[in-house]
């Protein structure tokens, strides 16, 4: 529970240094700077521990699936939400992955929450509607969704609620979290190549100075936030690690007020959505 803790307290370093990056540098900078940083730097940690020499097809394959689906898809459809409709706002919505989860969890491995993870679910639901919730001036339907933003980190948390269930296939065939990071990001990078006209701006690299260095920054607290959530799940059940691990909506709102109050504003219906978010996760955590 500590390494899911400290997961999401990395994660949101992470976010508060791309928001602040994004002012001068685009979303596919900051991508290709952080998949290289992070995938690098845990491919040096694997080669160092000896994971990297005992790797099996049958792991690479899972961790592929799970670079796919959460470096690749989930981190594209996440950027896209930030620079659409902030970070306070998107990272609690992309933080709803515990909802889908618990279900796929269930499904595929086997794991069997109990009642309080179930409640947990419901304020999680809560927050997250009560954050997507449309404002005056918003189309209604669909289609306000979409133009809003508010769907892209709704679709990320589907997807990095899958990936930990591929890292749990390939953990049965030995636990090598930082090889499963470097494969995953690897191939996130790779998605990201050739998604990138999806992106804002139709994937432009742009940054100076002052943002690559935020953005390089933003790597070294995502390899910290990955290292700790990977070797959570080689541990743990995703229907505990997963979920408090998505805290990490209270230590943004938290964060934005000292550091982005320029650029990002707290409303009090941002600050109860992410309260019932983590919430949330606290209840899925007791059992």
């Amino acid at each position: 529970m500590v390494l899911a803790v400290a997961s999401s307290f990395s994660y949101a370093g992470t976010l508060i240094l791309l928001r602040r990056g994004m002012q001068t540098g685009s979303s596919m900078a900051a991508i290709l700077l952080i998949d290289i940083i992070v995938g690098t730097g845990a491919l040096i940690v694997a080669f160092a521990l000896g994971t990297l020499q005992t790797a099996t097809f049958t792991q690479i394959f899972w961790f592929s699936l799970s670079g796919l689906l959460g470096a690749g898809i989930g981190t594209i459809t996440h950027f896209i939400g930030i620079e659409r409709i902030g970070v306070s706002r998107a990272t609690p919505i992309h933080s709803a992955s515990p909802i889908w989860a618990v279900f796929f969890a269930m499904a595929v491995l086997g794991e069997r929450p109990q009642a309080p993870v179930i409640m947990g679910t419901v304020f999680i639901v809560l927050g997250v509607c009560l954050l997507s919730w449309p404002e005056r001036g918003d189309t209604p339907g669909l289609r306000g969704w979409i133009d809003k933003g508010s769907l892209y980190p709704l679709v990320s948390s589907v997807g990095y609620a899958l990936s930990p269930i591929f890292i749990k296939l390939a953990f049965a065939h030995g636990r090598a979290p930082f090889l499963g990071i470097a494969v995953s990001f690897w191939v996130g990078l790779g998605v990201m190549l050739a998604g990138r006209r999806w992106l804002p701006g139709g994937g432009e690299i742009r940054a100076n100075r002052k943002s690559w260095t935020l953005f390089a920054l933003a790597a070294l607290f995502n390899l910290a936030a990955s290292g700790f959530l990977w070797s959570a799940f080689s541990v743990g059940d995703i229907t505990i690690t997963l979920p408090l691990s998505r805290i990490t909506p209270l230590w943004v709102v938290f964060l934005s007020v000292f550091f982005l109050k320029d650029i990002e504003k707290v409303t009090l219906r941002i600050l109860s959505a992410a309260t019932l978010v983590v919430l949330g996760g606290v209840l899925i955590t007791a059992t």
